[in-house]
């Protein structure tokens, strides 16, 4: 029976867990990978933390290693995506960041109490009205439902529905002040 040849890399990866082999491999080949990585855009403040990523992946992926792609070549693939990766989360991040929206002040005590005092006097106001015409305004003025739609829900006559909203906005307008539209 004919062995196939031993390879350097065959002898690492058998003594893969030996700390001396893997600070033998790292002292070999972290130079061009440091370089690789910054040809690809990655700056100092993760460059370390990248170039160890990529022995990890090395480490993890060298049983499946391609013996016909020379092996700095391989090296320098890895690295190389490790790079891509890195700048894709980068600008995942960043997509991110920009998709939150910029938090809205809370308003004020006194436009609190104003808005608070503003709803309160116009439940006083529907409070106020029959059941039937507060019934068309808050699903018409309040809900922002159309007229016919209201008919269809309730069963009364469109016309009378119109009356009853046009009554309840004049008490409306008198309630509270407004100036009419003309």
């Amino acid at each position: 029976m004919v062995r196939p040849a031993i390879t350097s890399w065959d002898l690492v990866f058998a003594k893969i867990h030996d700390r001396h082999e893997q600070q033998a491999i790292y002292r070999e080949h972290h130079r061009r990978i440091r370089r690789v990585l910054q040809s690809r855009g990655i700056g100092d403040e993760v460059l370390e933390d990248l170039v160890q990523e990529v022995f990890i992946v090395l480490y993890r992926r060298l049983p499946d290693r391609d013996h016909n792609v020379p092996l700095t070549t391989w090296i320098a693939g890895i690295a190389r995506n490790a790079a891509f990766s890195h700048r894709r989360s980068v600008a995942r991040k960043r997509a991110a960041a920009r998709a939150i929206p910029e938090p809205v002040p809370a308003p004020g005590l006194d436009e609190v109490v104003a808005k608070s005092q503003a709803w309160l006097e116009l439940w006083r106001f529907l409070d106020g009205l029959p059941v039937e015409q507060r019934e068309i305004f808050v699903l018409v003025d309040l809900h922002g439902m159309r007229v016919p739609e209201v008919a269809t829900l309730t069963g009364v006559p469109l016309n009378t529905l119109y009356s009853r909203i046009r009554i309840v906005r004049r008490r409306l307008e008198d309630h509270f002040g407004l100036a009419r539209e003309a």
